[in-house]
């Protein structure tokens, strides 16, 4: 054992001196070091190795950031850490990264003054999270505990008609050792649940295997229906729209998303065709008791089945999208009855869901791509329908420029290029040059400096953006007139349709009878929709104008 320079370190429970180091040989498996410890003055009841190992290859963990860099660059868990060394030290040199199971008391005893919560945690958001405990405790046979562990809806087994009575048999697709592993072992899990069953039917179609990108492998069971489905007699059921989705949630302001695994393994299936829906592998042939995918018919057909159970129940306040659910609300008290109404119904119809998708009272939420919050929808701010409609003019300049009608699929490509490099009126840089600080055609010559730096400009652009806006609003405060609407007033609505013209259309139309409001700046009126076929629609407060009847109009020689 042999002296050191003293050395402190400050802690929160106080101050650990370093005095004196010491060697002794380690045997780790087939490993023998020699391992160099550092004598402390503190009663720790166990010791830190990988010191020696952490300084000769330039390793450091960051515990706040959890990350672990080595020369500054950050390593992930999966990657192995590479050094400069020769063969023999790498041979010797295993690094090894476990997790405690068991923690002295001693060193992590915490008070609840070492460790306070994070400010940003509100009594809201507790209390939100203790309501969630609460769904997933009283309705925890909701929830499926694995992929094959799905509900079968209490409903009339569903038919699977077909146009012809001619079979469709297939023989089994090649696949890799690997694969036919993965397949069998999906089909027992398959039979134990009784989703499928051992067939004799003369109807066979072949299985694959497809990427799965959760598990990051092929493991997606896929049947290959295509022969089936051309015999398949089309359900004309409508689809939902996504418009008229988006209509409903526009006055919510709580969200719920709810996702059902294998949705489509919920629904059963007649007895007499079941055979209609055989698979064949290489170690035998099965047909599906429950709805597939794959099946042309299977959307139409689930559909169907969720829409009848909202409306069976006169549910109001969630939507369907085949098999996502969003329930939505406009306070919180009133967000969690309906979901416990919800989680009731489930129950009942013995529907179950996917705990690790579920995403429960939130503000903002992602529902089919969408961004969804309260009162508007992000993608509809203005700034994208302008852009685009510069690119829309663009495009008819040049299609009517044209002697041979170029189509304007063709013209796009050019047309985005020209916007992207012409200079912008208002902060008068081209939309490119502020995007990548650079342009694809070089400075004329004696104008090496064509443009200010780009940092420069996108600060002169922000600006000038910000200058214009302002000199905007101060012309739209001034001749904006501040109406608020009640439910029975008579209104005209501003409308245009594409492609006449507004010197030939009238500018409004109605009357229409204010129903309700939704928001600060919308309100629904009984003019009939035409893309989501509702009898009312969601419109605009600057749309609407007061109706005055003719009957009291008077003109001034008559009075």
């Amino acid at each position: 054992m042999t002296d050191v320079q003293g050395m402190v370190v400050q802690q929160t429970r106080g101050t650990i001196s370093l005095t004196k180091t010491c060697t002794f040989s380690l045997k780790i498996g087939t490993i023998n070091k020699n391992v160099t410890m550092y004598v402390l003055d503190h009663t720790l009841p166990y010791i830190i190795l990988g010191m020696p190992e952490l300084s000769k290859y330039d390793i450091t963990i960051d515990c706040s950031k959890q990350k672990i860099c080595q020369n500054g660059k950050n390593l992930n868990k999966s990657q192995n850490v590479k050094s400069h060394s020769n063969d023999k030290d790498k041979q010797n040199v295993s690094l090894h990264i476990s997790e405690c199971k068991q923690i002295n008391s001693h060193c992590s005893q915490t008070t609840e003054d070492q460790v306070n919560p994070p400010q940003s945690v509100t009594e809201n958001k507790c209390e939100l999270r203790k309501e969630v405990k609460y769904i997933i405790k009283n309705f925890n046979s909701v929830f499926s505990k694995d992929k094959c562990d799905v509900g079968a809806l209490r409903v009339e087994p569903q038919r699977i008609v077909l146009n012809s009575d001619l079979q469709v048999g297939l023989r089994p697709y090649r696949t890799s050792p690997v694969e036919e592993q993965e397949i069998k072992s999906q089909v027992e899990k398959l039979l134990q649940a009784g989703l499928i069953q051992e067939s004799n039917s003369p109807y066979s179609s072949p299985v694959t295997l497809a990427f799965k990108r959760d598990e990051g492998k092929k493991t997606r069971l896929c049947i290959d229906f295509r022969k089936l489905n051309a015999l398949c007699k089309s359900d004309s059921e409508p689809l939902p729209l996504m418009d008229s989705l988006l209509d409903k949630l526009s006055k919510a302001k709580i969200f719920s998303s709810l996702d059902l695994p294998s949705g489509y393994w919920h629904v059963p299936i007649h007895p007499k065709d079941t055979e209609k829906l055989a698979f064949c592998t290489n170690f035998g042939l099965y047909e599906w008791c429950r709805l597939p995918f794959g099946i042309k018919v299977a959307p139409a057909i689930f559909n169907i089945l969720i829409r009848r159970i909202l409306t069976k129940y006169k549910i109001d306040f969630a939507c369907n999208y085949f098999d996502d659910i969003i329930v939505y609300s406009s306070s919180e008290l009133e967000h969690w009855k309906h979901l416990k109404t919800i989680f009731e119904i489930y129950e009942k119809e013995n529907i179950k869901l996917k705990l690790s998708k579920c995403v429960f009272a939130q503000t903002k939420i992602s529902f089919l791509g969408y961004e969804i919050e309260q009162a508007h929808h992000p993608q509809t701010n203005g700034k994208v329908e302008r852009v685009n409609k510069s690119l829309v003019t663009r495009l008819k300049c040049k299609v009517n420029s044209t002697p041979t009608k170029v189509p304007w699929t063709k013209l796009l490509e050019s047309v985005t290029n020209e916007y992207n490099l012409t200079p912008h009126s208002i902060t008068k840089y081209p939309p490119a040059y502020l995007l990548l600080g650079t342009l694809p055609y070089d400075s004329p010559i004696g104008q090496n400096s064509y443009y200010e730096p780009v940092n420069e400009a996108r600060n002169l652009a922000l600006q000038r953006t910000i200058d214009y806006h302002n000199k905007n609003k101060i012309r739209y405060d001034a001749r904006f007139v501040d109406k608020k609407f009640n439910p029975g007033d008579l209104v005209v609505y501003e409308e245009f349709h594409y492609p006449n013209t507004r010197k030939l259309t009238p500018p409004f139309s109605g009357p229409y009878e204010v129903i309700k409001q939704c928001s600060e700046v919308t309100y629904e009126i009984n003019n009939s929709n035409p893309l989501t076929k509702q009898a009312t629609q969601i419109v605009h407060i600057s749309k609407l104008r007061y109706f005055h009847s003719p009957e009291k109009l008077k003109l001034s020689h008559e009075e």
